[in-house]
């Protein structure tokens, strides 16, 4: 009965680490996932974000100087978000549109 019960304390030991084991991985994946997600969320605020500020130039710039050319709007599409709110703020000393785009801070 001592072997007995030895082995049968090995194999409850082994079936335990092996519960932790998966629980672990499963917890593991589980922050792992989480953490995806929020990381996803993060992108697309600063997406909406950089989109939101895109538009809102955009309708600034025809408002203030009519039709934009193609140069301009190429340079909207491919800003980040600083240079997007710079040039928001450049509108209302801007003389042209060279003024907005400059590459002064």
């Amino acid at each position: 009965t001592d072997l007995l019960c030895s082995t049968s304390s090995t194999l409850l030991a082994a079936s335990w680490r092996s519960v932790f084991t998966v629980c672990g991985k499963w917890e593991g994946r589980q922050e792992g996932r989480q953490e995806g997600r929020q990381e996803g969320r993060q992108e697309g605020r600063q997406e909406g974000r950089q989109e939101g500020e895109s538009a809102l130039l955009t309708r600034q710039l025809q408002r203030r100087f009519g039709t934009i050319p193609e140069w301009a709007c190429e340079k909207i599409a491919k800003a980040d978000l600083h240079s997007l709110e710079n040039w928001s703020l450049r509108i209302f000393d801007a003389q042209s549109l060279d003024d907005i785009f400059s590459n002064k801070e």
